[in-house]
């Protein structure tokens, strides 16, 4: 899977948080919350006070149907309400029907905003590779009900027994310590 050095400087600057899933060690999955929204125009227009929810991937393939994309989704909402957000969005793609399916279960509406999203990758061999795909905006209005973060420790949060996620970023983007405030929104014990 192909990452490249932008999320991490964008965590240090303080202007994301980055989520990472761990079974065994492992990263099995992962999302960045964008904390100034989406850049496309056509929604940051739009919903200039939304956070998205940006890359969120599992991986291998056959670990999607796991329950893995719900956990980080849920702990970025949980992020996001904490901050004072009222609302998180995210983009998904017209071919990648399984993937919206997930986010309107989990009470993502259409926002009506369609938009391009651009980003390049660099494969294997260094080449750098541009990609414009159509999307969809999404939009769920946030709750502290429905919400249950179960077990925060330190700064790793258990949504269920079986994926801790991790939350990395700079302590300017995460905002106060972020595990006590938390743990104090669903009245957890660290």
């Amino acid at each position: 899977m192909p990452t490249s050095s932008r999320p991490f400087e964008r965590q240090r600057q303080g202007l994301s948080t980055y989520l990472i899933a761990w079974v065994d060690g492992i990263p099995i999955g992962r999302g960045e919350i964008l904390w100034q929204g989406c850049a496309a125009p056509e929604v940051s227009q739009r919903y200039p006070q939304c956070p998205e929810l940006n890359g969120v991937e599992v991986w291998p393939a056959e670990r999607r149907p796991q329950g893995i994309g719900t956990a980080i989704i849920g702990v970025a909402e949980a992020c996001a309400h904490v901050r004072g957000y009222h609302q998180i969005g995210l983009g998904v793609t017209d071919d990648n029907p399984r993937a919206a399916a997930l986010y309107q279960r989990l009470g993502y509406h259409d926002a009506g905003c369609r938009c391009v999203d651009r980003y390049h990758y660099l494969d294997d061999y260094g080449r750098r590779h541009y990609i414009a795909d159509l999307a969809r905006f999404l939009i769920k209005q946030l709750q502290v009900q429905g919400l249950d973060l179960g077990i925060a420790t330190d700064r790793f949060y258990r949504v269920s027994s079986t994926y801790p996620i991790r939350l990395v970023g700079s302590r300017a983007a995460m905002g106060p310590d972020v595990g006590p405030l938390l743990a104090d929104h669903w009245g957890q014990t660290i």
